[in-house]
Parts: C-alpha cells; structure tokens; sequence
C-alpha cells in the first residue's frame, strides 16, 4: 500500500488499514457479513477484499467507502488476484471466476475441481 500503510482482513468481517510507522490502525472498512479471506490491491490505490459472504467488495481508500460490489459465487471466497483489470476469484463452490474490474461482470468461470478452492496464483514463465 503507499505511504507506509499496511491492510489486513479478518474472521470478524472487518478490513483494517494501518500506519506502518506509527503502529495506529487509521480506518476500518466494515461492509462484509462474513470473514474478510483475501485482499488485493489495483494500481489506482482502490483495496479489493473477498469474503465468506459471497462478495468481492472494492474500496475507496480516501473515504472509506464501498465503491462496487460483484456477486456470482454460491460460497465463500477464499482467494483473488489482479491481472491487468482482471480479478480472478476462487471459492468453496469448486469454481474460479474472472471479473472484468470496469463492467463487473463475470466474464468466465472455470468448474474443474470438484472440492473447494482455497488458493490461487497467477504463473509467469519466460523462456530464455
């Protein structure tokens, strides 16, 4: 995060914003109705947190508001990534979904586990 600001979520459904330095948490963003699982953050600066609710929830930081809500899966949310303006999710309904960030649609989802997804990472390979 910049200026030294750290974010963290947790299993009491709240976002907490805190200043490295100081050790003070500055903001708490409460909106979700489940534990807060996985956060990520665009280049713009808005914080993008996934919850046990079933909402991926995008944040204004300088207001502390929500901004935009995407709903789709049918359970909790335990992992996102960023690529570019895409979100990627991953949830205990066994499926992965891509978001388009500026539409908040769904644009795919995947459905080849057949158990919970709990984690997800985006690979880069380059050849020599």
């Amino acid at each position: 995060m910049e200026n030294g600001n750290l974010a963290s979520c947790s299993k009491d459904e709240s976002i907490k914003i805190w200043n490295l330095e100081s050790g003070i948490c500055t903001t708490t963003l409460i909106e979700h109705n489940g534990e807060v699982l996985s956060l990520a953050l665009k280049d713009s600066g808005e914080l993008i947190s996934a919850s046990n609710d079933k909402t991926i929830k995008m944040w204004n930081l300088e207001t502390g508001t929500c901004i935009k809500s995407l709903n789709g899966h049918i359970g909790g949310i335990n992992n996102i990534e960023l690529y570019q303006n895409i979100l990627i999710s991953c949830s205990v309904d066994n499926t992965i979904k891509f978001w388009n960030l500026e539409t908040s649609e769904c644009i795919r989802t995947l459905t080849v586990h057949t158990g919970d997804i709990y984690s997800l990472r985006i690979a880069w390979y380059f050849d020599d």
